[in-house]
């Protein structure tokens, strides 16, 4: 008898660490697309971080090269030439020079930095594909940050559409309390709202939209009810 209880035990230890593996195995297409996000939000501070101290260092040390270049854009690209093709065309920047070797570093990496943000973009327009309603609904940039920051399409699913208009927004709703002013999250980026004359009302109706649009998709991924 205590042989038989001693095999139940272990076929369902077995059985529920497959399951575990499987699932570490194979993540929900929602928190591959949060991770995407968070990693797309990474990259964006990197870059503005990167090109701050681009023009720093060319403030001090390449002045008038730094004035020539209104667009950051073009600064940075520009510091990808090489060092010899660099100083004949601008007649700046020695080309060697300790300093040059880390601002034209820094520019090689911002551009490394915006093809795998591109990339990561991509990503996540392909994996918002699953969740067809939603993408149709809010976009693919809205739909994604929805996901990020309610935490999962069932989390998502499970908040009033109050919630989901307010989303992106808890900075901002703590500094209008009590000035009864209604607050709008990350929907704001939507363009239906860009343009809209009226945002309050059809963020409501916007947010009401979503949320019928996430539980189609979570119904329809899922095939349970909540």
């Amino acid at each position: 008898m205590d042989n038989i209880k001693d095999k139940i035990k272990d076929i369902k230890e077995k059985a529920i660490s497959q399951i575990k593996d499987k699932i570490k195995s194979s993540p929900s297409e929602d928190i591959t697309i949060i991770l995407a996000v968070n990693t797309l939000e990474t990259l964006d501070t990197q870059l503005v971080y990167i090109n701050k101290r681009i023009r720093e260092w060319c403030n001090h040390f390449a002045l008038e090269f730094n004035l020539k270049f209104k667009d950051d854009e073009k600064l940075i690209k520009s510091l990808t030439l090489e060092p010899k093709e660099l100083k004949d065309k601008y007649q700046l920047l020695p080309e060697e020079s300790k300093q040059f070797k880390i601002i034209q570093q820094l520019a090689n990496h911002y551009f490394e930095l915006k093809k795998l943000k591109l990339l990561t973009e991509e990503m996540i327009k392909e994996s918002m594909l699953k969740y067809k309603n939603l993408n149709s609904t809010a976009g693919w940039y809205v739909g994604s940050k929805l996901l990020q920051l309610s935490g999962s399409l069932e989390k998502l699913v499970r908040m009033p559409s109050s919630r989901i208009q307010f989303l992106g927004a808890e900075n901002k709703f703590f500094r209008k309390l009590g000035q009864n002013q209604d607050t709008i999250g990350i929907i704001i980026r939507h363009s239906s709202l860009q343009n809209s004359n009226n945002k309050t009302k059809d963020a409501r109706s916007l947010s009401t939209k979503i949320s019928i649009s996430a539980r189609k998709d979570f119904f329809e991924t899922n095939k349970h009810e909540l």
